[in-house]
């Protein structure tokens, strides 16, 4: 019973981190590569939702769709 409820919590129980892009000119890319392609420069300020992580980027929800940005970009929300 336990170890259902922790496959539970840990798999769809688990709220999605939220982040705040603060760099100047922090890029968003279709892909986790400096040769993606650029989706759009951002200013600081926008709070975006992080779907996962994968080494140096984040996979984050940008206008209506998925994106990356480089998580040294972001301070995380608690």
């Amino acid at each position: 019973m336990f170890l259902a409820f922790l496959v539970l919590q840990v798999n769809f129980l688990t709220p999605n981190k939220k982040g705040i892009i603060f760099e100047k000119k922090t890029l968003t890319t279709d892909g986790p590569s400096s040769v993606a392609d650029l989706i759009k420069t951002v200013s600081p300020g926008p709070q975006v939702e992080i779907i996962d992580e994968q080494d140096v980027w984040a996979r984050i929800k940008w206008e209506g769709t998925e994106a990356y940005v480089k998580k040294k970009f972001l301070r995380y929300m608690i």
